[in-house]
């Protein structure tokens, strides 16, 4: 028998390897509902020389061991710990690696998704999305979540049935959670009702949604600072809406400062644009084109062809006043 397997910043106490496993378990089943958990199993038996016959030993048929390192067959928890002892590893570091490659995984899926939303293909990602709920790994109720709330977004920008969008995303918000343990998703899917309420011009709303989006931002949770750039974004431009200047200059401010301090460009000409519309209805013509120009310059280092027209189309208003 090999000796243990142990990295130091692996290594997990009794009772967090039992809250390790137990977060990764199929409960009515007594499965791992994990992904790639029999490719960990693969993997590491062939880095150890180890035979399915060997790992398979007094546990499972080599033909059970093989559906599991394909993938075909999850692991029952005795099982998945027996094999565990026959590789000479700890379980906890099996299942640490297989949640790594769990989290590589929904992240490609999240990235692709977002591609396929942004590109408006929505009758592609219908199909993604039913192919996704069958996989074991997106019964995990975050992860279901995560797909209803696609179908919700699919229901609003495709079928624009608002009603039933909004009743999937309420349904999907967590009400009973603290200000400090909302996570992404979580922010992602109530930033998405702002977004709806919104558009059908209930501005005021939309604003108290974004508000209460912000003041959670303030908990450090690892909230992406990309999203809470583009919360700044939504303010400034629903305050302009309500002819709050202020306030839209302030979180303009914001967002552009945060840009600056992260060295990025994540909405950044929208919110010079939103700066600029501060100005120009104070009259301060000089320092609203100057910031119209920057806004453009922005547009123009990214390609956005839309958006650069639409400035130098509010450029030549400007000129003719």
């Amino acid at each position: 028998m090999n000796d243990f397997i142990t990295y130091n910043s692996h290594s997990l106490k009794f009772t967090d390897y039992f809250k390790l496993l137990y977060s990764f378990m199929n409960i009515s089943k007594g499965e791992l509902s994990m992904y790639g958990v029999g490719e960990v199993i693969r993997d590491l038996r062939e880095y150890l020389g180890l035979s399915q016959a060997e790992v398979c030993k007094g546990v499972c048929s080599q033909s059970e061991i093989s559906k599991i390192e394909r993938g075909i067959v999850i692991p029952y928890i005795t099982t998945f710990t027996k094999i565990a002892e026959n590789l000479g590893i700890e379980p906890s570091y099996l299942l640490l690696q297989a949640k790594e490659k769990e989290i590589e995984y929904v992240h490609q899926v999240k990235s692709d998704i977002n591609y396929l939303i942004n590109d408006k293909q929505f009758n592609e990602l219908k199909h993604k999305l039913k192919l996704l709920k069958e996989e074991p790994i997106f019964k995990k109720s975050e992860y279901r979540n995560y797909l209803e709330w696609v179908s919700a977004l699919i229901i609003y920008y495709q079928d624009k049935n608002i009603e039933k969008s909004l009743h999937i995303i309420n349904s999907l918000i967590p009400i009973h959670k603290k200000i400090n343990a909302y996570n992404q998703q979580d922010l992602s899917i109530i930033n998405s009702k702002a977004i709806i309420i919104s558009s059908q011009g209930k501005i005021e709303e939309g604003i108290k949604i974004f508000e209460l989006i912000n003041r959670i931002c303030k908990y450090p949770k690892g909230i992406d600072i990309k999203f809470i750039i583009k919360n700044c974004y939504n303010l400034s431009k629903s305050y302009s809406l309500v002819n709050k200047y202020k306030d839209s200059l302030y979180f303009a401010n914001k967002g552009i400062r945060l840009n600056i301090d992260h060295e990025m460009m994540i909405v950044l000409g929208e919110l010079l644009y939103q700066k600029s519309n501060y100005y120009q209805v104070k009259g301060n013509k000089n320092k609203a084109v100057s910031l119209i120009n920057a806004a453009l310059t922005i547009f123009e280092l990214k390609d956005d062809k839309n958006s650069a027209n639409k400035i130098k189309e509010l450029k030549f208003t400007m000129d003719k006043d």
